[in-house]
């Protein structure tokens, strides 16, 4: 017995002394800090790492703790007369942006850069600091998408002859230097009902077009294009029959895209890849279906997705706009937002209450995971079919295997979390891995679904001192006329009662914008 005490001794020695050095290397806490809550450096080396860490910390305290009062920051739209209730607003890298509709007399949009316009945390945006774009032409865009990075504005665009899409600048309105001048056109009958969704990723723009009017002509397709915007090539990757698919289309990575299944209810992860022959061309490939909750014969439902920024990539055409602060959220594992609207098709009369909203998030490294469990199965049985030998003379033969397909219990209640929100009164913000919602109360939330900030809190709940509330336990929606079963989700966040959150607000790591419109 004398022995083996004297033996753990200085196994407790070094143990204690492993720690002291674990505890004050400043390296080591940047490293885990970093990878684990999703963060980047971009201060390219100009802070220490102990600067580093205090400062992230401080951030942090200051999400935990939001409270807005309305007189600190203000900004003075009624100055510019091209501000309405009808304009889009967007909040990226430090920009507002005010996008005007296009029936509006000169459609275009204006931005104003937060951090060099509010060097006082009390002064008002004036008109002055608006930079007003006009496009050239008054076009009708239908729709568009913003990457600040690249200074790219992508424009859905309503012509006689179909729809185009155009490059533009964001800074100037003027086409963009590196599209050379280039326009796409999709030829179709262009319908008002016709809906236009894109999705950027560095060099590549997925667009998706959707014709949701009534008739049964065979014409009318849903369509989904893969374009090449710096040299003009555009393929058509997905064709289907109307009502086969929501007008959701997202990058998840630089060869995985996400879209929705009307028809089946279900989220659909494809990748893409190329067919080589006298054109090389490209098309989807259906690895993952994940059903959703399964809904009641004669429900229907509409499902949109909640605006995010654009995935960094390597193909991009600039480098990343330097931030004020040392680091910035990574787009690797962002949360992604879906409206579900629900109601019941049998209803002898209509009204908007008979609607239900509901709101729920998933993060993408889940989704890619799940692509990753397609392939790794795919080559398994590929292999054991056709022998090792051969699978590794020719190991893309396997594209023809069926995909991977799971049930919402298989998935669903571990990696989502569902809310029911207030028809039409959700707050469309999301950033990172944090979001804001409006719940059934009308009560604003700051929701933080970032893993490693809620282990984090979870290790020390009794010693946090901010007003993040963890949640761990499950949410449930119960069976009604429009779900077949209880809707069980489990996914751990941060809660944060934002005290002064309006409805309408956008937000990015450093930014929090409210958008009130006075008529």
């Amino acid at each position: 017995m004398a022995t083996g005490k004297l033996l753990t001794l200085p196994v407790e020695r070094s143990c204690r002394k492993l720690f002291a050095i674990i505890e004050q290397s400043q390296l080591l806490h940047y490293h885990i800090r970093t990878m684990g809550d999703h963060m980047e450096d971009v201060s390219y080396g100009d802070v220490s790492y102990s600067d580093f860490l205090k400062t992230l910390n401080r951030w942090e305290r200051a999400w935990d703790n939001l409270n807005l009062p309305r007189e600190r920051l203000k900004a003075n739209l009624r100055a510019s007369t091209h501000f309405g209730w009808s304009t889009t607003y967007f909040l990226q890298c430090g920009y507002l942006v005010a996008m005007r509709p296009s029936f509006s007399p000169s459609f275009g949009w204006s931005y104003v850069d937060l951090p060099r316009s509010f060097t006082n945390p009390k002064m008002v945006l004036q008109r002055s600091d608006w930079t007003c774009i006009v496009a050239d032409g008054n076009p009708r865009i239908t729709s568009c998408a913003i990457d600040i990075q690249q200074d790219l504005v992508v424009a859905a665009v309503q012509c006689p002859k179909g729809i185009e899409i155009r490059f533009l600048t964001f800074t100037t309105g003027n086409p963009h230097s590196l599209a050379g001048g280039a326009v796409i056109q999709f030829k179709m009958s262009f319908k008002p009902s016709c809906e236009v969704r894109m999705s950027i990723m560095g060099r590549h723009v997925a667009v998706i077009v959707n014709d949701r009017s009534s008739g049964m002509t065979l014409a009318r397709r849903q369509r989904v294009y893969l374009l090449d915007w710096m040299k003009g090539h555009v393929c058509c990757v997905r064709r289907a029959p109307r009502h086969t698919l929501y007008s959701v289309l997202s990058f998840l990575s630089e060869d995985l895209v996400l879209i929705a299944r009307q028809r089946g209810f279900a989220l659909e992860i494809c990748k893409i890849e190329s067919r080589h022959g006298k054109e090389a061309t490209h098309f989807l490939k259906t690895l993952c279906i994940l059903k959703l909750p399964g809904l009641h014969q004669k429900a229907w439902a509409w499902l949109k997705m909640v605006s995010r920024p654009p995935l960094s990539s390597s193909s991009s055409s600039s480098p990343p706009r330097k931030s004020q602060l040392p680091f910035r959220s990574s787009t690797n594992d962002v949360i992604l937002g879906f409206d579900l609207f629900v109601s019941r098709s049998d209803m002898k009369t209509y009204h908007p209450s008979m609607v239900q909203e509901f709101a729920f998030w998933v993060h993408s490294s889940t989704l890619c995971s799940f692509a990753d469990q397609s392939e790794i199965a795919a080559r398994g049985q590929t292999a054991s079919r056709r022998g090792l030998a051969s699978f590794l003379r020719h190991p893309m033969r396997h594209s023809h295997e069926p995909p991977l397909i799971k049930e919402w219990v298989e998935w669903g209640p571990s990696t989502t979390r569902w809310f029911s929100t207030p028809t039409s009164s959700a707050i469309p913000a999301a950033w990172g891995t944090r979001c804001a919602l409006l719940t059934r109360h009308y009560v604003p939330k700051l929701l933080d679904f970032n893993k490693g900030r809620v282990s984090r809190k979870i290790a020390h709940r009794d010693a946090s001192r901010s007003s993040a509330n963890v949640v761990t336990a499950p949410t449930t929606i119960k069976e009604d006329t429009c779900f077949l079963q209880d809707v069980i989700s489990s996914l751990p966040y941060c809660e944060t009662s934002a005290g002064g959150l309006d409805p309408q607000v956008l937000m990015d790591d450093e930014w929090v914008v409210h958008i009130k419109v006075s008529v």
